[in-house]
């Protein structure tokens, strides 16, 4: 898996708060599709790999630092989506405009319960 990753492109996208990261992980470069986990697992190899150089910390210090981050994964298929990112412990968002999932709860009826949420 390592092998494949180094031949990734990294897009960092770093706010002014530094700890907002958006960054994009292809299937046809890491060589596998979700749900498989080593898609997710290399996403996390290549932030960890990006930070190193960014910032100049050494791989043991990111690998710490990783483990403390809130994962978000955005997707809209839950079979390929959600199921990869939650088997790797991953949050997950689910972009369902089709109805495709009605057992999980829907943003718009989490804010009619409460108008502020704590994430």
């Amino acid at each position: 898996m390592v092998d494949k990753c180094v031949a990734l492109k990294v897009i960092l996208m770093w706010s002014w708060d530094h700890h907002d990261i958006e960054f994009y992980c292809m299937s046809y470069d890491v060589g596998v599709e979700k749900p498989d986990t080593l898609m997710f697992e290399a996403a996390e190899l290549m932030l960890a790999q990006a930070i190193t150089i960014q910032e100049g910390k050494s791989p043991t210090e990111v690998k710490v630092d990783i483990e403390t981050w809130r994962r978000v994964y955005v997707g809209d298929e839950y079979k390929k989506d959600i199921v990869g990112a939650t088997n790797t412990g991953w949050n997950f968002v689910l972009l369902d405009s089709g109805e495709q999932s009605p057992d999980i709860p829907r943003l718009d009826g989490v804010f009619k319960e409460n108008a502020v949420v704590r994430v």
